[in-house]
């Protein structure tokens, strides 16, 4: 009777070294520093093309200042529905980790395209 009272007390680390060995015993998941830096990212690439579209659209591809506003809004608009169909595609289909994975590549993919077409020296047609 005894020895079942002693196996089911809990572990309490006697000094600061147990505490330190028992933190590290319990590290976090791999995927959870992948998805931290997949969101910065994400979150600088997002933040970094904000800044800088209604300029792009006036004075790269000369569109009216009341054309610029009206797509940089659409384009903050589609920022905020498209997470609801993402996540749907999570919830019934692909699974969190894929639905990440696969809308950071076309996010990049994206990002990339974007980034080469307003490169002059490639003299990629402008969108």
């Amino acid at each position: 009777m005894s020895s079942d009272i002693n196996e089911n007390k809990a572990v309490v680390p006697s000094d600061e070294k147990d505490v330190e060995s028992t933190a590290k015993k319990i590290p976090y998941p791999k995927s959870v520093f992948l998805i931290v830096l997949n969101e910065f990212c994400e979150r600088f690439s997002y933040y970094g093309m904000r800044a800088i579209l209604a300029l792009y659209l006036q004075n790269v591809l000369n569109f009216s200042e009341n054309t610029s506003t009206i797509i940089f809004h659409v384009f903050t608009m589609f920022d905020y529905i498209t997470p609801l169909f993402g996540g749907m595609l999570a919830d019934s289909v692909l699974g969190k980790f894929r639905t990440i994975f696969y809308l950071s590549a076309v996010y990049a993919l994206g990002n990339i395209t974007l980034s080469l077409a307003a490169t002059p020296t490639l003299k990629l047609p402008t969108v």
